[in-house]
């Protein structure tokens, strides 16, 4: 059984989640995660298709309202309702990894 995580409430002040390890969860947002730092995505899945979840955005862009990421792992993870912001570099690397919806 995964455990549920809504991870819009695990944030800090400054909107971060910090040095945390996730592993057999399901990930519920409405929410934009954007990798700031040592973040991996090991194995799991997302509920859309590629373009759907990961948007690119240049680098050393200022974004409000997402929910940054530093020091985190996720591991054997579904994603709910959840997008990600990245970099070119970061976003083409997981394109690589991408699991399809139903496919972890």
């Amino acid at each position: 059984m995964k455990t549920v995580v809504k991870i819009a409430d695990l944030a800090d002040s400054r909107s971060l989640v910090e040095d945390r390890r996730f592993e057999d969860c399901e990930i519920l947002g409405p929410a934009v995660l954007a990798p700031l730092e040592g973040v991996h995505f090991l194995s799991g899945s997302f509920d859309g298709p590629f373009e759907a979840v990961f948007r690119e955005v240049p680098e050393g862009t200022p974004i409000r309202g997402v929910v940054g990421l530093r020091r985190v792992i996720f591991d054997r993870c579904t994603f709910t309702n959840i997008g990600i912001v990245g970099t070119h570099e970061f976003i083409a690397l997981a394109h690589r990894g991408f699991s399809p919806p139903g496919e972890s």
